[in-house]
């Protein structure tokens, strides 16, 4: 099942983050289909990109947020700019079929230190 990677970001350095994590996920998968949501053009040449412009400017997360509720395809997995993707997760999107949504923790969070509105 083949679905769409997707990655939201603005600014030149995090444009060079998606161009490496792009290059992680095209040496475990030849041909995947990648949109991108930017302010800037990160130069990256893979099979079926689609870039969108931004519609609204937002700093943070809420950037994030708007991209992904705003973005039309109804299967697709959102990728920070840093994930580096080292095995095939193709069955993530079979996930999609009985989810409307999915998340995974990161593997190396062992702490919410760097997000005190997350400590309880």
């Amino acid at each position: 099942m083949n679905g769409i990677y997707l990655y939201a970001f603005h600014g030149n350095n995090y444009a060079k983050e998606a161009k490496k994590s792009i290059e992680y996920l095209r040496k475990i998968q030849k041909n995947i289909s990648v949109a991108i949501v930017s302010d800037t053009d990160p130069e990256i040449n893979c099979v079926n990109l689609r870039k969108s412009p931004v519609t609204s400017i937002n700093s943070g997360y809420s950037y994030k947020v708007n991209a992904i509720a705003e973005f039309s395809e109804s299967k697709f997995i959102f990728l920070d700019t840093d994930t580096r993707i080292i095995n095939d997760v193709q069955e993530l999107f079979y996930a999609l079929e009985d989810c409307g949504i999915c998340g995974v923790v990161d593997p190396l969070l062992n702490s919410f230190d760097h997000l005190p509105e997350l400590k309880q």
